[in-house]
């Protein structure tokens, strides 16, 4: 069967290539839906939480208009740490070429306990031991969150931001376990 292959100028390795029989494109019906298609898909790669950094969904009623991705991104604030998480990622990544989200968790909190901002010295009770870990996830999550808006919104003359997992790129709002944020030189 005769098919055509259609990529719109995408990144193939985002959205695939969408192969299509030559008799449907003839339809008029069929020929409106694959440009609403691929119309929804090139802003699809733009639209990112500005808090978080993951895609938000085109699902929503007002998707050109959204800058978060839920009502619980919508009522966090952006902090001072945040940012020099931030600052961290992209100084580290254009130094070294490629940083570890578990790296720059441990800089941060050292630099955290090197400038006191972490007074409270907890005993070797069960509840501070579950309390530690706990904060130590939550944190984690904060690393992650500087590190995928560092990819999504950071761009200039110098280079790029990629997400980077076993050495191969990744779209950052799904990758699990431990990823990198490599810098590409332009």
């Amino acid at each position: 069967m005769n098919c055509t292959q259609f990529t719109s100028g995408l990144d193939q390795s985002y959205f695939g290539v969408l192969e299509i029989p030559h008799q449907m494109l003839r339809h008029p019906r069929f020929q409106t839906s694959i440009r609403q298609a691929f119309s929804h898909m090139s802003t699809l790669r733009g639209k990112y939480c500005r808090v978080c950094g993951r895609l938000i969904s085109p699902n929503h009623r007002n998707f050109e208009e959204r800058k978060h991705c839920g009502k619980q991104c919508a009522a966090t604030r952006l902090s001072a740490a945040d940012r020099s998480l931030e600052e961290l990622f992209m100084s580290l990544s254009k130094a070294k070429g490629s940083v570890d989200c578990g790296e720059v968790q441990e800089r941060f909190t050292e630099e955290q306990h090197n400038n006191g901002s972490n007074e409270d010295h907890h005993s070797a009770t069960e509840a501070s031991k579950h309390e530690a870990g706990m904060d130590h996830a939550r944190w984690r999550e904060r690393v992650r969150r500087a590190g995928r808006r560092v990819i999504a919104f950071e761009y200039n003359d110098e280079g790029s931001f990629q997400c980077v997992q076993k050495g191969k790129p990744v779209e950052p709002s799904y990758a699990k376990g431990e990823w990198a944020v490599r810098f590409i030189r332009s």
